[in-house]
């Protein structure tokens, strides 16, 4: 189907409006390419049909399916591995020696990987980890949460990032897929959050990752976002940003620490 330049516009605006992504002019063919299967599955005509329903409507269904076609759920196991060693080294030995538990959040978790990766990390470092480390995995894609919360994956994904030794001790094999260890679902809570939205009541936390989100977003909803963040984040806390991010120009409620190869923030 085409998608008239006039339609694209009026897209990218509702989709910024429904989850905060800014399309640029070059993902013109994501659109057309990720939403034509949204359209005959309805059996519409064209992208202006959409493009309308979406403007005069608040039909949640729609927008939820619209969100789940276009957001990216690129994702793995100790991504970037430096970040997690500088993690297990320096920020969780930190928080648990000043406050004995310790509590994370995983925004835009996608399918869950980030947050066992957390979980792992917190069990190695303490054998009491499921009892004194709790994670919070949010995102704004139902299905990714269903997955997130299933625990089961296949060895293509285990092999982008979890190790024969923590494969063994982590995961146990069912069918074809393997599944998440009890001891590691306790630590995690899979729940919606819209992060280009105000928050829910989500209480305080020591470590927050949000992780290869901020460069989806404009300027203005990533300055939104941060002064969210900062809310959320106790005044000993630590910011977790992707390789690729940084608040130069975004936010002055945070500071940089190098550690070794990774950038961490802290409130300012």
């Amino acid at each position: 189907m085409q998608l008239p330049p006039a339609t694209f516009e009026r897209l990218q605006r509702q989709v910024q409006r429904l989850c905060g992504l800014a399309l640029g002019a070059d993902k013109e063919y994501l659109v057309r390419d990720r939403l034509e299967p949204l359209l005959r599955r309805h059996s519409w005509k064209s992208f202006e049909e959409l493009a309308e329903r979406l403007e005069q409507s608040r039909d949640a269904a729609l927008a939820d399916s619209v969100v789940e076609a276009i957001v990216t759920h690129e994702t793995s196991f100790f991504r970037d591995p430096h970040v997690w060693e500088a993690v297990q080294r320096r920020v969780l030995p930190e928080i648990l020696a000043r406050r004995g538990q310790v509590r994370i959040w995983s925004a835009a978790t996608s399918t869950g990987q980030e947050a066992y990766s957390l979980a792992m990390l917190c069990s190695e470092f303490d054998a009491r980890g499921p009892d004194r480390c709790s994670i919070l995995a949010t995102d704004i894609c139902a299905s990714a949460l269903r997955a997130g919360a299933a625990g089961e994956y296949d060895v293509r994904e285990l092999d982008r990032g979890v190790s024969a030794a923590r494969r063994q001790r982590f995961f146990h094999p069912a069918g074809r897929k393997w599944h998440v260890n009890e001891s590691l679902r306790r630590m995690v809570e899979f729940r919606r959050v819209n992060l280009a939205a105000p928050l829910p009541a989500l209480g305080t936390f020591d470590l927050i990752c949000c992780r290869n989100l901020l460069i989806y977003f404009s300027l203005e909803t990533r300055q939104q976002l941060c002064e969210r963040l900062r809310a959320a984040l106790g005044d000993g806390g630590w910011l977790l940003l992707g390789a690729a991010e940084n608040l130069y120009g975004v936010s002055d409620r945070f500071r940089s620490f190098a550690i070794d190869d990774a950038l961490i923030y802290r409130p300012a």
